[in-house]
């Protein structure tokens, strides 16, 4: 089992979670674990559990393994170098990937067109704006590290699918709530006063609180639209139970995942192309 459920904060926890729900033939033999790196090297998860090891990010490991009893016990988990000359075989392989890669991704989206540069902030806000048109939600949020820099920001000219997967790394599954006025008012306070989070769609200027420019109406209601990662409590923007959250509709949005959502916004010509981060969806 590989997982990369874990935060640095959250470590191992998550993980170990996850095996004490994992019975019969789902029961892994050992465990490769992210993020826990600063936590533990190797461990036995309770009971009668498989080891975890920690891969390392950048690092390669080399893990020796026993089998005892029928069970799998560590001997030695450590760094191991990388290769200074590659394999030719694997490389030519590797190569064949990129191009095949390059053929499906590597093209610009019909509603990709920029107006201006785009930068990395921009870019955020464009995953915003999608999220919103995509939920006809009126407040999006999303942890900053949702949104990677590959290194290719400012992007000029036009968005390719290939730098929309590479610089939205993880499949995050979209969540959904329907909020009070009444009830908003702590949820929006915590997104905006989270150094962790991105919003569109909330407004704080000198003190009062404004969605899409309105003043909150305590009898209406409001759709959030973020990630299932924030919906639970990830990077502390928001408590687990802020909201009600539940998964968008994925048979009328056809994915829940926020890479889709926002390739499938950008897939077709908006009628707004060239794109302008100035140019959003307009909900005074």
């Amino acid at each position: 089992l590989i997982s990369n459920l874990d935060t640095e904060d959250s470590a191992p926890r998550e993980t170990l979670e996850l095996l004490s729900a994992l019975e019969g033939d789902a029961r892994p033999d050992l465990v490769v674990s992210a993020s826990t790196g600063h936590v533990v090297s190797m461990m036995r998860s309770p009971g009668d559990g498989p080891p975890v090891v920690t891969a390392r990010p950048g690092e390669l490991g080399r893990v020796e393994l026993r089998q005892h009893e029928g069970r799998w016990e560590v001997l030695s988990a450590d760094p191991a170098e990388l290769p200074t000359a590659g394999d030719g075989e694997i490389a030519a392989q590797v190569r064949g990937w990129g191009v095949g890669y390059c053929e499906r991704f590597d093209r610009s989206l019909a509603g990709g067109q920029l107006a201006s540069e785009l930068g990395l902030d921009a870019f955020g806000l464009l995953v915003l704006g999608a999220m919103r048109e995509r939920s006809g939600a009126e407040i999006a949020v999303i942890n900053r590290r949702a949104v990677s820099d590959p290194g290719f920001f400012p992007i000029t000219e036009s968005l390719t699918s290939a730098q929309v997967r590479q610089a939205l790394p993880y499949d995050s599954e979209l969540r959904i709530a329907v909020v009070r006025g009444s009830a908003i008012g702590d949820l929006v306070e915590a997104i905006l006063d989270a150094d962790e989070a991105i919003a569109l769609g909330v407004e704080r200027s000198d003190g009062d609180i404004t969605i899409n420019g309105r003043e909150i109406n305590p009898d209406g209601r409001y759709r959030v639209v973020t990630t299932r990662f924030v919906a639970s409590g990830g990077d502390g923007i928001l408590d687990a139970d802020a909201a009600s959250f539940r998964e968008i509709d994925a048979e009328g949005a056809g994915s829940t995942l926020l890479t889709d959502q926002v390739l499938r916004w950008l897939g077709h010509d908006r009628g707004t192309t060239p794109y302008d981060p100035e140019d959003q969806l307009n909900l005074h």
